[in-house]
């Protein structure tokens, strides 16, 4: 007798796009992301992964929209290379760029 493996993949993209769903992630506008964030407590708000990136740090602003209104605490847009630091015994985030350290 022949068994095929199937792969949790293969089970769950034919399931989304029965659902009328894409199979693809996809990401919350800022202004929703601020709007649970602020909801749900949470005390900082970094934007990572943002496609397509944005070529200059001056279209973070319309980027955000709306979002610094929403939410109360600090926002920030993530860039290459960015390292977020939480020191043991502290309630300090710490946010540096490893990449600019070379520079």
């Amino acid at each position: 007798m022949a068994t095929a493996r199937v792969t949790d993949t293969q089970v769950v993209r034919p399931r989304l796009r029965r659902q009328g769903r894409p199979s693809q992630h996809r990401a919350a506008p800022p202004e929703q992301a601020a709007a649970i964030a602020q909801r749900a407590g949470v005390r900082y708000l970094l934007f990572t992964h943002v496609i397509p990136p944005l070529p200059l740090e001056a279209l973070e602003g319309p980027f955000l929209g709306k979002s610094r209104q929403i939410f109360h605490g600090p926002i920030q847009v993530g860039h290459d290379g960015d390292f977020l630091t939480l020191p043991a015994g502290t309630t300090e985030i710490r946010r540096s760029n490893r990449l600019k350290t070379f520079l």
